[in-house]
């Protein structure tokens, strides 16, 4: 089942939650939550798989771009998620993409003039 507008209603907003952190962080973000558990993660540049024991769970599969490393081709183009153990589907299309500078979004330098 694809997820659309009638059905999202039924899919816990947690859990999506979830499904884009499993998406979008990096394989060494994810590997400090999975120590001691069953999951095991599977990658290659164009996807990945979630396995607990030995049932596929998760599996998202990213479109390769040529235009782009593979790192930031997840963030450039489509996705299609597949959730196994909960059974339903996202379809993730990247609209825009335009990477904050890390000093722009978290620091600002403070204004000549301006009170402390």
């Amino acid at each position: 089942m694809t997820t659309s507008q009638t059905s999202v209603a039924q899919v816990d907003v947690r859990y999506m939650l979830a499904d884009f952190l499993l998406t979008y962080l990096p394989y060494d973000a994810l590997k400090p939550s999975l120590h001691g558990k069953e999951i095991t993660i599977k990658e290659s540049a164009t996807r990945r798989e979630i396995w607990l024991a030995q049932t596929l769970i998760i599996a998202i599969d990213y479109a390769p771009n040529p235009n782009v490393t593979a790192a930031k081709s997840r963030w450039q183009n489509h996705i299609h998620f597949h959730n196994h153990l909960r059974g339903y589907q996202l379809e993730i299309k990247t609209l825009t993409f335009t990477p904050a500078p890390l000093a722009q979004s978290i620091m600002a330098e403070p204004q000549p003039n301006a009170e402390p």
